[in-house]
């Protein structure tokens, strides 16, 4: 019980520290897989995307002086290169400065063979996949003191209960949004946790494993939040506007 109040714990803390986002991003000026900058266009395709998703973007080269002093303001996106004969594919991924990567693109493919065409495809392709989702919470702690980070996750809840109705999350009661997904969905597992498909197939939600049974990450278009089991129901929570929201989901594991 105390895994499960800690993974609710750093959950609610992650959107407590929601206004706290990151604003800059690093693309290398040249790719590693390239021996010239900005060969076919790709880094300034890669700049632009970026800067269309609301980040203030520098090369690698153009770094200003006052983010060098605290490179943990800002993430770093990098392109690798995965060829195959005949195909081209690249796939775009995002790390912070501890070099943990906090967010991969799909794989990109292009069979075209113009070199130009099919790199530019092949990177879009991969680009378009992170549209929408790099909302990230900039959860840099500068002291690096993880005991006093835990210990401040656990204090976010300090009571905790799990009927059909009701969720107490420091001292306020938060009623449960009785409104439940429109129908079953089967859960078909994953290298990494499952993905939730309704009768005709289509992914409505990714799952992510935590350590602890029955409490998954979930993602569910831009929205991210847990998926838990209470009692013998599963139940999403995110926030929607400030407020906690938790949906009641029939699946079948």
């Amino acid at each position: 019980m105390k895994k499960v109040i800690f993974i609710i714990a750093l959950f609610f803390s992650f959107f407590l520290q929601a206004q706290e986002k990151y604003k800059y991003v690093i693309v290398p000026s040249q790719f590693s897989f390239f021996k010239e900058a900005d060969k076919y266009n790709l880094n300034s395709l890669t700049k632009s995307f970026f800067e269309t998703e609301g980040f203030i973007v520098f090369y690698d080269t153009d770094i200003p002086d006052h983010l060098l002093n605290d490179r943990c303001e800002m993430l770093y996106a990098d392109v690798l290169e995965n060829n195959k004969l005949f195909t081209t594919n690249l796939n775009v991924n995002i790390k912070d400065c501890a070099n943990k990567i906090i967010a991969e693109s799909v794989i990109g493919t292009s069979r075209d063979k113009d070199f130009q065409r099919a790199y530019t495809i092949a990177l879009r392709n991969a680009l378009t996949s992170l549209r929408g989702k790099l909302n990230f919470a900039n959860t840099y702690v500068k002291s690096q003191n993880k005991t006093q980070e835990i210990k401040e996750a656990k204090n976010i809840i300090k009571s905790e209960k799990y009927n059909n109705s009701d969720l107490i999350v420091d001292n306020q009661t938060i009623k449960n949004d009785k409104k439940e997904f429109n129908e079953k969905l089967t859960a078909i597992e994953t290298a990494s946790g499952y993905k939730l498909l309704n009768s005709k197939g289509l992914e409505i939600m990714v799952l992510g494993n935590t350590s602890v049974d029955n409490v998954f990450f979930a993602y569910r278009d831009r929205i991210q939040g847990i998926l838990i089991r209470k009692i013998n129901d599963w139940y999403f929570d995110y926030y929607e506007k400030g407020v906690l929201v938790s949906k009641k989901i029939d699946i079948a594991f």
